[in-house]
């Protein structure tokens, strides 16, 4: 039995004849487990860290100011890699500024609301590596 909700799909003329389906949680850790064993890319963010040692960074590759590539490293959690993974997809295609606008940890928990509220707090700590990484790219288009 397929646990995924299906979800209709909605472009700039409203929802078109197909639906889609939600990524479930599995969905995210599985993808974003693959995600993480990507090669760096060349802007780099730094690394977040929480209070329990737990940690996340993000890398990306720009092309004339849109994001093109996403990839991450973090801890061995799989409630973080879910939620790097969200926000990995969240930004891929997006520009700097409206991906910065994207990355919100409030948006992330919704997006995978199963979280327990004691990890939760990661989606702080993939937001904060994300938007580190996301200032770093500005800096980096400027020069």
């Amino acid at each position: 039995m397929d646990s995924r909700e299906p979800v209709v799909c909605s472009g700039p003329g409203g929802p078109c004849c197909a639906t889609a389906t939600k990524p479930t949680m599995s969905d995210y850790i599985d993808r974003g487990l693959r995600r993480a064993r990507s090669a760096t890319l060349p802007i780099v963010g730094e690394a977040r860290h929480d209070d329990a040692g737990r940690f996340a960074r993000f890398s990306l590759r720009l092309d004339h100011g849109v994001i093109t590539g996403v990839a991450f490293e973090a801890s061995v959690c799989i409630t973080l890699v879910a939620y790097c993974e969200v926000l990995a997809e969240w930004v891929t295609g997006l520009t700097i500024p409206v991906a910065a606008r994207r990355i919100r940890p409030l948006d992330l928990t919704s997006e995978l609301p199963l979280v327990p509220a004691d990890k939760r707090d990661l989606a702080l700590l993939a937001s904060q590596a994300l938007m580190t990484t996301v200032i770093q790219a500005t800096k980096e288009e400027r020069v």
